[in-house]
């Protein structure tokens, strides 16, 4: 099996939705494969849970489930209807399509959620990736006026405050490394649409210690953030300690939460005890 076909094993068949309190989860059908696309080498996939749309019929155990296929020549869309509890494919735009090359970096399990809008901020430099979970349309926010003077690394998308489109902290250090700063940048809106112009500095924070911070997503008016020693990707040695801290978005106030013993860069914020979606089975 070559690893395309692996990664389309791995992808299309193997997912569950999982209730992390209970432990209760519920196995989803396969992407049927006559809506991938059969003649490219799938690079990438990632699974969301997207919030259900207000016309679309409720119930304690509803949900809804959008994953995103990165290929050579587009970006695709499948979505699994609570409705109808079958997949389609939402959208299928090509890279060119939305003004931008494909992306070199495969970067999109780094996503944050916030007012009805997906957000991508490391497949590119200099842009965005925005996906309205309600009209499944994709489209491109140029941020090419984020704050100079640090080398930029990983962003993060929060809830924007009153008159804000966007708020973005992004994680900055000097060129030897030695210190880390947070970047709290906010895109305001102009006449009703998105305007380069309207990116504004609001603060900078110099973070504690010489540990390579990285953002781990946003909630309820908190920004997540890791810290671990040695390198910043999956070299990093798995016996050092990994520590997480919560920032408060409003105050700017730094809490450790917790120490982890081990590395591992699939970490995600939980709020809340939802119904459990079905009985335990094995």
């Amino acid at each position: 099996m070559s690893d395309s076909e692996a990664l389309f094993a791995r992808a299309f068949t193997n997912l569950a939705v999982c209730d992390p309190v209970s432990q209760r989860y519920v196995l989803l059908p396969p992407i049927p494969q006559e809506m991938t696309v059969e003649k490219e080498h799938l690079k990438e996939f990632e699974p969301m849970l997207a919030p259900i749309d207000e016309d679309e019929n409720k119930d304690e155990t509803s949900f809804k489930v959008i994953c995103t296929a990165h290929y050579k020549s587009k970006l695709v869309t499948f979505v699994f209807s609570p409705v109808t509890r079958q997949w389609h494919v939402a959208a299928s735009p090509s890279w060119s399509s939305l003004g931008v090359a494909e992306p070199s970096w495969r970067r999109l399990n780094h996503f944050s959620y916030v007012h009805g809008c997906f957000y991508w901020t490391e497949l590119w430099k200099e842009n965005l990736l925005v996906l309205h979970a309600r009209t499944m349309v994709f489209s491109t926010l140029d941020f090419t006026n984020q704050p100079a003077g640090h080398t930029l690394y990983m962003s993060t998308i929060v809830d924007g405050a009153k008159g804000a489109i966007v708020e973005m902290f992004t994680v900055a250090t000097d060129d030897s490394l030695a210190s880390f700063y947070l970047y709290h940048t906010t895109q305001q809106q102009d006449g009703g649409s998105y305007s380069n112009d309207c990116w504004q500095l609001k603060n900078v924070m110099e973070l504690p210690r010489p540990r390579l911070y990285s953002p781990m997503g946003a909630k309820e008016g908190f920004l997540f953030l890791r810290d671990a020693p040695g390198v910043w990707d999956d070299t990093t040695p798995k016996g050092d300690p990994v520590n997480f801290f919560s920032l408060e978005v409003k105050t700017f106030e730094l809490h450790k939460v917790c120490t982890a013993k081990y590395y591992n860069d699939r970490v995600h914020s939980y709020f809340g005890f939802p119904p459990s979606l079905s009985k335990p089975s094995l």
